[in-house]
């Protein structure tokens, strides 16, 4: 039977939930947890620690998770996995219906960290049950498309696409003690604003989280898979459904063609999707990609998702560079964002062809680092720096690549 401990008060307006079990039985643990009940005027959170799966009472996860969800009421469930043992479909399921988030800690990771990090921002609720109740222009694809609880000291990131231009105030609201407030904030909808070119990878990047966590979740389709690696090749994002660029010694492929690949990602409930260390990455990469506020952030998550597919065969096969993914095919390094349909200019390396180029289109310096022989990929034209190609441009010819390569 589980061991309740007595409900602890945290400073603030929150209370936290405990209970041990013995032999894992997570069900009851759970159900114990629950029956505890805070006042009125304090949020009530459960933190769900495990580090392996139900072994006692109920197992089923899809049960486990309903019977938690029906019980929670107001209380919000937050959910710490250690290691490759735990059953990340349960985990995700519980954050979910209890309104929380899913945290993953690697094996040999500090646990002490990651529970002071979270016990710190639990401490202190600000705002709960979140919603953007008025906008100057109407917004779509938010992520997150549900607004988690407010802490204080946390900022409210939320990613989009609106409709229409102007100026005007997005209203916020939430509650407070049971209160609803609202929060007026300034916010100026331009038609086009270049300079904040950074922001379409961090919407894709929440995107990615959300449409992943939903795979595991609810299972896959033809849609969702198309939309996950659209989202990876269009803005350099590296997934479970991209990683056959890495991974397979085959040229990068067009965005319509998608090699064989592990069939436990098509089936959601199947045991082999759910635990090990496989299931654990992906679930860690959607969690930390729904998060994501900042670009570096961004390219931490990518990061650590590459080295993780590349430590295997302990060779470097791929670059993250300003925010594209190189994958090396023989000696020429690729931009996943390259189709096979759209046709390439061959420049010779260090040539008069290349430094006008680079005088003309600034924006490809960066990416001439990855190697000397590179393919970038453009809208309408790609560009191949070569040992042979062009050397000197044609009246014209290299403008004409700058309108292409830009899709002006």
């Amino acid at each position: 039977m589980p061991q309740v401990r007595p409900t602890l008060r945290l400073p603030g307006s929150s209370s936290t939930l405990w209970a041990r079990t013995e032999g894992r039985n997570i069900s009851d643990a759970l159900g114990a947890a629950l029956e505890g009940t805070s006042r009125a005027e304090r949020l009530g959170v459960l933190i769900f620690l495990t580090d392996g799966i139900p072994s006692v009472g109920e197992q089923a996860p899809d049960r486990i998770a309903e019977q938690a969800a029906a019980q929670a009421g107001e209380t919000r469930i937050f959910t710490v996995g250690l290691g490759h043992d735990v059953n990340t479909y349960l985990m995700d399921r519980l954050a979910a219906g209890g309104r929380g988030s899913a945290e993953y800690v690697p094996p040999g990771t500090s646990v002490e960290m990651a529970m002071g990090s979270l016990m710190s921002k639990l401490r202190f609720p600000a705002l709960v049950d979140l919603r953007i109740s008025d906008s100057p222009v109407r917004l779509t694809q938010m992520f997150p498309s549900k607004l988690p609880d407010l802490f204080f000291g946390e900022e409210l990131v939320v990613f989009g696409r609106y409709q229409g231009y102007g100026n005007g105030a997005v209203e916020v609201s939430g509650k407070r003690n049971a209160e609803r407030e609202r929060i007026a904030v300034p916010a100026v909808f331009p038609s086009s604003e270049p300079e904040n070119d950074f922001i379409p990878r961090l919407w894709a990047s929440r995107q990615i989280g959300e449409l992943t966590r939903q795979i595991r979740l609810e299972g896959t389709s033809p849609s969702l898979i198309a939309q996950v690696r659209d989202l990876g090749l269009r803005y350099g994002i590296l997934t479970e459904y991209t990683s056959y660029l890495v991974q397979e010694p085959l040229n990068v492929a067009d965005a319509g063609s998608v090699p064989a690949r592990d069939e436990s990602l098509d089936r959601a409930g199947a045991p082999a999707a759910q635990t090990g260390a496989q299931a654990f990455e992906r679930a860690r990469t959607s969690a930390k990609l729904s998060e994501v506020k900042t670009l570096a952030r961004a390219d931490e998550v990518a990061i650590d998702r590459l080295n993780g597919l590349t430590s295997s065969t302990g060779a470097l096969t791929s670059k993250r560079v300003a925010g594209r993914l190189f994958v090396k095919r023989g000696v020429v390094w690729t931009d996943i964002r390259h189709a096979d349909r759209i046709s390439v200019t061959e420049i010779v390396a260090y040539s008069q062809a290349y430094f006008d180029l680079v005088r003309q289109l600034p924006e490809v310096a960066p990416y001439l680092s990855v190697g000397d022989m590179v393919v970038i990929a453009g809208h309408r034209e790609s560009i191949r720096i070569a040992p042979t190609g062009v050397e000197l441009w044609k009246p014209g010819r290299l403008g004409e690549l700058v309108r292409n390569f830009r899709g002006t």
